[in-house]
């Protein structure tokens, strides 16, 4: 991840707020990988977690398996992501437009 990725959600309340928008009576936003301080923002970042212990489990399972077989193998593993509901998707707001949920 580099710089511009981290604060692009930042960026993007920035933005909405040059427009007279507002997170999150306006725009809901939400972010990628809970980076430390989500929860600390203005408005609590609403965000996807990714489960990172699974992912490098699996990897080195998958790698293991290729080294040890010696032959090349395909499989599709699967890892669920964490929605993690903060302020900045609007689900605290009573609105009937406004529906924060994993799909």
């Amino acid at each position: 991840m580099n710089g511009y990725e981290a604060m692009s959600d930042i960026i993007c309340r920035i933005r909405a707020g040059e427009k007279g928008l507002h997170v999150p009576e306006h725009v809901a936003v939400v972010g990628y990988g809970n980076l430390r301080g989500s929860s600390f923002l203005g408005v609590p970042l609403t965000t996807v977690q990714e489960n990172t212990r699974e992912i490098a489990t699996n990897a080195f399972a998958l790698l293991f398996h290729a080294i040890e077989n010696r032959k090349k193998t395909v499989k599709r593993v699967e890892v669920q992501p964490k929605l993690i509901i903060r302020k900045s998707c609007g689900r605290h707001l009573k609105s009937q437009y406004i529906k924060c949920e994993w799909v």
